[in-house]
């Protein structure tokens, strides 16, 4: 069987989003950015259509995306989420090589 990336707009809710969090690899936690997206989310201004997708990889560690999942968890309300399952690790790796060079 072959692992293959999938992706899409998925509605996450408070409970999948704590399962989400146990195999969490991201890095440091930043409180205010967690308070500013529960404010999006209660105050019906969230668009995860237009941001950066939450990423799983092939073995379903999170590699992006704890903040918003948090916030979905502070907030006691589900959304609507860009999400891709199945990244490889490498490539992600990479991507974020290529992303932090690009910020400098």
């Amino acid at each position: 069987m072959l692992n293959i990336p999938y992706a899409g707009l998925f509605h996450i809710n408070p409970s999948f989003a704590k399962k989400a969090l146990i195999n969490n690899i991201n890095r440091n936690v930043d409180q205010a950015k967690i308070d500013f997206l529960v404010n999006q989310i209660k105050t019906n201004k969230w668009d995860e259509t237009r941001k950066n997708p939450i990423v799983f990889d092939n073995l379903d560690n999170l590699l992006d995306g704890q903040h918003r999942l948090r916030a979905i968890i502070k907030a006691k309300k589900g959304v609507v989420v860009n999400v891709i399952f199945g990244m490889p690790k490498c490539i992600w790796d990479y991507l974020c090589e290529i992303w932090n060079k690009n910020e400098k």
